[in-house]
């Protein structure tokens, strides 16, 4: 069966953070937003388990 492994990031960690947030910030629906929640997230492509 195939497996894919979840990568998770916390924003923060990464040089672009500021970036990333100012335009996050210049949503309106993300006008209020906690900078500390933000999490980047990805998977890994499919793999066969041996």
């Amino acid at each position: 069966m195939p497996h894919r492994c979840k990568i998770e990031i916390k924003a923060s960690k990464l040089p672009c953070c500021d970036t990333l947030v100012k335009e996050l910030r210049s949503r309106t629906e993300s006008e209020n937003l906690d900078s500390a929640s933000i999490r980047i997230m990805g998977h890994t492509r499919s793999m066969n388990r041996r």
